[in-house]
Formats: C-alpha cells, structure tokens, sequence
C-alpha cells in the first residue's frame, strides 16, 4: 500500500470524526461546463474576492480554495514518489552510471519525511471539517453569469443555504465590477446565518477562563402537634422534621474551542435531617400505651475535587464532560451555557436512632456508611453585551434561580475573560 493511498484513507477518516466538534474551516469549490479561459477567470477572481472579504472580519479562519488544495496534494504525490532524499539523490545522479546504488536514508531523515507527510495530511483532512461551502459556477460563454451557493453543511432545521447569488452580465468586465459586493454581502449572510444557530455559531470559537462559584442552602422545617388520650388521661403529641444544607462549589474552567473545555472543581456539601415524636399514647406489642420518645438524625458529608473526564477516546480522555458554550442574538447580546460534572467522590453518612420510653426502646449505635457522590452544573448566563465580530468578551454575573419545590436557595456567581484568535 502506497503513502499516497494511505493519505486517503486518512482524510475519510477524519471525515467521519468530523461532527460535533469541527473546525471552522470554509471550503471554496469552483466548478463549471464552461472550460474557457475567462470562466476560469471569473470563478478565481470570486473565490479571492470572498476569501479576502471572509479573513478580514474572520482573520482565525481556515479557508481552502481550488487551488489550495490541488496544491497540497501535488506536494504530497511528489513527497510519494521521490521519498526523503529523493530530490538530492536526483539532482547529484551520476546518469553515465545508473546502476550506482542510491545511499540509504538515517532513521532522522525518515522521521523529518513522516513528519512533513503527516504535516500535508493535516491540512488535506481539514477540508473534509469545512462548516461551510461555498459553491462558484461562472460561465463566459455563450453568456456571462456568475452564481454562488453558501451553505452550513451540518444541516440542522434553522441552518442550511445561508446564500445565493444568481446573476446574468453583459459582459466580463460587468460580472468583475460585481465581484466584490458578491463577497461583501455573502460576509454578511455569513454572520446572520450564525446568529441563528442555537450553539455553533461563533465563527471562530473564543477561547479564554471562567470560573463559576455555586452556593447551596437548604432549609426545611415541619412540626406537627396532635391530642392523645389514653389511661383515662389527654396528653400532648408532637412530630417535627427538619433540614438544612450547604454546599459551595469552585469551578475554574478554561475554554480551548466550542465547545471543549478542561479545567477543574472543588465541591463540598453538608447535610443533616433530623426526625422527633414525642407521644403519651405510643402502643405497645402487649397492647399497653404510655410516654414514648423517638429520635432520627442522618448526618451527611462530603468533599469533591476534579472534572468528570469519564469519555475516552484511543486510551486518553476527550475532556469534553465539561462544556462552555456561547450562543449569539441579532440584537446584540449573547449567553453563555456551562455544563459540568464533577469526578465521583465519596459522601459519608452517619445514621443514629433513639427511643426511650414504655416500651420499643433504642439506642443503637450510630451506623456509618459511605456512598458515591458525583456533583453536577448545568447554568445558563446572560445576557451579555457583545457579538460573534468581538475580539474580546469580559463579564460576571451573579444568578439566583427561584426556589424549586425544595426549597433550595442558590446563587451562582460567573466571571469570564474570552478573546477568539488571529489565526494559527
């Protein structure tokens, strides 16, 4: 099997791992029946027009033309054929000699070799990661028109075709004057159609720190008092349950694309529940009733450090068990989801009953017992003042949801530095 096949098989494997988490790249096919030198003109001149239009705003861009690609495998099938020192040995052949005996290549000069060809296949297998198409079909003969189609190729509902251009000319020149507003309004689509995607739409993911603090309280409190009578006497009854809990959580994360993220947490929670019933008439097995006091209490504590990164891929985890996401409105404004889960810990229960009275005493000793905890964060943030054109995004906010039917009162505290790249 030659390098060369095997650079294919490479490239349609990145292909298929190319879903969720693509690159940002924009691949520019140009293609027409019309094989004449001034079509082939039209459709260069547009794919440079749109290319420079797309890098000015989005300099962080990855953008393959025709001629980008065509150029990168004619380096690849010249690698193939000559080897690493296949160009020096051609150029110093004694052709007078040929059956001189080419000079075997060092274990360094094969690894420089395999690390140029992996270096081209890198950039082969972004092609097959383009987000978006775009399509040039120019014709010059017998008439002169250009059409352009741009689309998001992960088609969901709200994405798709973002553009079309369809236009007749009455001549070369005509259709090279209306190159650049082509490329300046498919730019604009270009931003319009990401504003409407519910999470890939950054263009160019930002990247950057955020950190998240989490407090928890709980508290719980019912009580409940009844009449008993009994031995020819009323007597006063009374059940109470109670409640309360902490928990703090630290979540320091750093954004390297959209959505991946790494970074790490600590969390703490304590709980306690506490269970009372004091009754005159508590019954007995023998049937008799008298004074009897009861007494539950359940301790909880735990401690948790480190992100889940439970999901791995070739022996190594993908870190993508935590998430930032960014999603950007056409008014301006934009919110940021974070989903997390911690590494599981260990939650410590101690469980401790007592009675004393008539009869059905206890007093047991305390049961200890322990547990896997793994605590999760999923909070939306916003909105923020800022679009997918910014170089930077910097803010905090600090949310408190209403009570659920918990009542458990939190607020969640977020602070955030993000910038999107240049480039590579």
């Amino acid at each position: 099997m030659t390098r060369l096949f095997i650079v294919f098989i490479c490239i349609a494997a990145l292909h298929e791992q190319a879903f969720a988490y693509q690159k940002d790249v924009v691949s520019i096919h140009e293609t027409t029946k019309d094989t004449s030198p001034a079509a082939t003109f039209l459709m260069r001149e547009a794919a440079v027009a749109i290319e420079d239009a797309l890098l000015k705003d989005f300099p962080c861009l990855k953008v393959f033309t025709k001629g980008e690609t065509k150029k990168a495998l004619d380096t690849l099938k010249e690698k193939e054929l000559i080897g690493p020192t296949g160009r020096e040995w051609i150029d110093k052949a004694n052709w007078e000699n040929l059956d001189s005996k080419r000079q075997e290549t060092s274990y360094e000069e094969e690894t420089n070799f395999q690390q140029s060809i992996q270096k081209k296949i890198d950039e082969l297998g972004k092609v097959s990661q383009a987000k978006y198409l775009i399509v040039i079909v120019a014709n010059a003969n017998p008439i002169v028109s250009i059409r352009i189609t741009a689309l998001n190729v992960f088609w969901t509902k709200k994405s798709g075709l973002f553009y079309v251009e369809n236009r007749l000319y009455s001549s070369k020149e005509e259709a090279v004057a209306d190159i650049k507003r082509i490329a300046d309004e498919l730019v604009k689509a270009f931003v319009e159609t990401a504003s409407q995607e519910k999470w890939n739409n950054e263009v160019c993911p930002f990247k950057g720190s955020l950190e998240v603090k989490v407090v928890t309280q709980r508290k719980q409190h019912k009580e409940e008092t009844f009449a008993d009578y009994c031995n020819g006497q009323n007597h006063a009854g009374r059940k109470k349950e109670s409640l309360t809990s902490e928990g703090n959580q630290v979540w320091k994360l750093h954004r390297h694309g959209n959505p991946d993220t790494t970074g790490t947490m600590e969390g703490t929670l304590s709980e306690k529940i506490v269970r009372e019933e004091i009754t005159g008439c508590h019954e007995c097995g023998s049937g008799r009733k008298g004074l009897w006091l009861f007494n539950d209490e359940t301790e909880t504590t735990c401690s948790v450090s480190g992100l889940d990164t439970s999901t791995y891929i070739k022996g190594e985890s993908d870190n993508k068990d935590a998430t930032v996401r960014l999603h950007f409105a056409k008014d301006g404004t934009y919110k940021v989801s974070v989903r997390a889960v911690s590494t599981e810990g260990i939650k410590y229960v101690t469980k401790s009953t007592t009675a004393s009275g008539i009869c059905d005493n206890l007093n047991g000793k305390p049961k200890k017992d322990k547990q896997p905890i793994a605590i999760p964060l999923e909070q939306q943030f916003g909105p923020f003042t800022g679009t997918v054109r910014d170089k930077r995004l910097k803010d905090k906010q600090v949310v408190k949801p209403g009570k659920g039917q918990t009542d458990e009162v939190s607020e969640y505290s977020i602070q955030f530095e993000f910038t999107r790249p240049d480039g590579d």
